[in-house]
């Protein structure tokens, strides 16, 4: 390979902050806490670190610590580099896999790379396609486009973008469909660590696949995990965003195969109706004053209340799946397998965990609880016998024992 082929393969990267960076609540309060300049130019340092791994750094083992090798790479001191990274995973900016490897959420958002011949072709396409102007969009859609991104300007959990990377990336549609899924993953409901996945793929070279229906919203996790082949988007999901609707000879995707996925969703849907006798189909009609009716009266049994605008969400898209009554019923059960095994708070489901992971539909083995064996010799039941023969209240019989 001589010198021009070596200096061809060359690369460039950069890391793009926005220029109200430092304008960030949570680099705000890194700043504040004593010694904060120093940490964040560790967070600069760190994903300066991480720009050639797509925002992952990986532990090499050269030190003892992650901490030690990391402050070995940096020339900072351990100490602050702990503080650093603490901070970091407890704002969701850091992320750690089972090998201790780091990878920096916001940062893989804000690295871009380009090799000098990648260079090249992309400045030769962009020459050749100003020759094909584009149909300029209407200024009805420049307006919803406009009125997404300022919604979406009011949430802290959506990643803003360059108008730029929007436009080239996602068609201008970035924001549109955030504020469609409503702001959470389309798979778990998560509202932390969101981006905006192509469905088909994202390709230059094929426009259609940034279309509005062409791309969902997924927590970085289920991102991953839909990459890696391991989950699926629902395709009851991908119905309702109109995936298949858009079917033409440029896409790919809309061929023999997508047809087929689509009947084997209709089917799915079929057979679920099916076996649920009050679910999908008899809740059509039902409004949302019922639904909300039946989520308070459900909430009155739920064994933690917090978070409750997530959870009557979470509730809406539950009933879709199930019956008022499965619903109900499974929540008893949780509530009582709650109490009988006198679970610790922090461990009991919130809410929107409980109705989008379907645990209604869970079994929770009931046991007695460890206090109900009294005086060494009796258990509750034995305890409420003796209540009724005497015909005695419980607590009278307990002093009895």
């Amino acid at each position: 390979m001589d010198k021009r082929s070596i200096m061809a393969e060359k690369r460039y990267y950069w890391l793009k902050l926005k220029e109200n960076y430092f304008d960030s609540p949570k680099i705000k309060k890194l700043r504040k806490i004593a010694g904060g300049d120093t940490y964040t130019i560790i967070y600069l340092k760190l994903q300066l670190l991480s720009i050639k791994n797509n925002g992952i750094i990986e532990y090499e083992k050269i030190e003892p610590t992650f901490q030690e090798e990391l402050a070995l790479k940096l020339d900072e001191d351990v100490e602050n580099i702990s503080v650093t990274l603490s901070y970091l995973q407890s704002q969701g900016l850091v992320d750690v896999n089972e090998n201790n490897d780091f990878f920096l959420i916001e940062a893989s958002n804000n690295i871009g790379s380009e090799s000098e011949s990648a260079e090249r072709v992309r400045l030769f396409r962009e020459r050749k396609n100003q020759k094909v102007l584009q149909e300029p969009k209407s200024n009805a859609v420049r307006q919803r486009q406009f009125r997404a991104k300022e919604i979406c300007k009011q949430s802290q959990h959506i990643p803003m973008i360059e108008d730029y990377i929007n436009n080239k990336r996602y068609n201008g549609n970035y924001y549109l469909v955030f504020k469609r899924d409503e702001m959470k993953c389309a798979i778990c409901g998560e509202t932390e660590n969101l981006c905006v996945h192509h469905i088909d793929g994202y390709d230059e070279n094929k426009p259609q696949n940034s279309n509005e229906n062409k791309m969902i919203t997924l927590c970085r996790e289920c991102h991953s995990k839909v990459h890696s082949q391991s989950i699926d988007i629902p395709k009851l999901k991908l119905e309702s965003i109109g995936y298949f609707d858009e079917c033409n000879e440029s896409n790919e995707m809309c061929n023999d195969s997508v047809t087929e996925v689509k009947q084997i969703s209709i089917s799915n849907s079929n057979s679920n109706s099916t076996s649920n006798s009050n679910s999908t189909s008899n809740n059509k009609d039902k409004k949302d004053s019922e639904i909300e009716q039946e989520f308070e009266e459900v909430w009155k049994i739920y064994p933690r209340k917090e978070d409750k605008k997530k959870a009557f969400s979470a509730y809406k898209t539950a009933r879709k799946k199930a019956s008022f009554d499965e619903i109900k019923k499974g929540v008893e059960t949780y509530s009582n397998h709650i109490r009988v095994s006198n679970t610790d708070k922090r461990y009991i489901k919130l809410g929107a965990t409980y109705f989008n992971g379907e645990c209604w539909a869970n079994n929770y083995e009931q046991s007695e609880p460890k206090e109900e064996l009294i005086k060494g010799k009796y258990t509750r039941a034995q305890v409420e016998e003796f209540a009724k023969q005497l015909n005695i209240s419980y607590e009278k019989a307990l002093k009895c024992c």
